[in-house]
């Protein structure tokens, strides 16, 4: 910061100068160069190992600029990073390819800016979205029940699908409701339901997980998504060992 010099000239009340003046310097303190935190980190890494990281540039102050982004990435949990190899960056959306489907990544991003300025993202934890189909957030349902619990950190890991799935830019999802079919007569009563309302019960449960994600992703500002249903019906419970399998919904990518 450089002293300005400040020249003070007395009145002599009548509106001219009077013949004294003194001057004095004062260092005014500028704004020191800073960038913020980088925001919003969203990543996702696809079933081939192509990951996906996006965030929000930093805020800049005092003259600085930001010149470039770092992409790092740890496998121990944040106790090591590295710069990810293989990585294209373009604006602010970094693409890392040839990663492991079978691990979990911690990324983070590196803002390098000007007059020796830099700023660090929150950390993103990450693994493949999985090549088969991914239960679904929710309690098993009840054949009777009209409508779904969540359990304990569901909504958190519904987010979790939503986000990866927004930042991987995929558009369609397929919602799988299954149910359990059982004949009549391999029934002891003669009250069951038909196979039609089986799988209007099936159609039922993949319609309001489609329902309750259609609100979700509107709460997340996410790009909206279309949703393509499926039934998946079992027939009879042999060879079954967990007949909540086929109370279930299921999201595929």
């Amino acid at each position: 910061n450089q002293p300005i010099k400040v020249t003070i000239t007395e009145s002599n009340g009548v509106g001219s100068p009077a013949s004294a003046t003194s001057s004095a310097t004062s260092n005014v303190a500028g704004v020191a160069p800073s960038l913020s935190s980088v925001k919003d980190l969203l990543s996702g890494i696809t079933s081939s190992g192509e990951g996906v990281v996006s965030w929000r540039p930093p805020a800049t102050s005092g003259g600085a600029t930001v010149l470039s982004y770092e992409i790092q990435e740890s496998l121990n949990h944040g106790v090591t990073w590295t710069s990810s190899p293989h990585t294209r960056i373009v604006g602010t959306r970094a693409f890392i390819f040839g990663l492991s489907t079978s691990r979990i990544y911690d990324f983070r991003v590196v803002a390098i800016g000007s007059l020796g300025t830099r700023s660090i993202s929150a950390v993103g934890v990450t693994e493949a979205l999985p090549r088969r189909a991914v239960d679904f957030p929710f309690g098993p349902f009840s054949a009777f029940k009209s409508s779904y619990t969540l359990r304990v950190g569901g909504r958190a890991q519904a987010v979790r699908l939503l986000t990866e799935i927004d930042v991987l830019r995929i558009h369609t999802l397929t919602v799988v409701g299954y149910a359990i079919y059982e004949p009549a007569k391999s029934m002891s009563h003669k009250h069951g339901l038909t196979l039609v309302q089986v799988t209007r019960l099936a159609r039922g449960r993949a319609e309001r997980a489609v329902h309750y994600l259609e609100i979700l992703d509107s709460q997340l500002h996410l790009a909206k998504l279309s949703f393509r249903i499926v039934t998946n019906v079992h027939h009879g419970k042999k060879g079954l060992s967990n007949f909540d399998y086929f109370r279930r919904v299921s999201v595929r990518a």
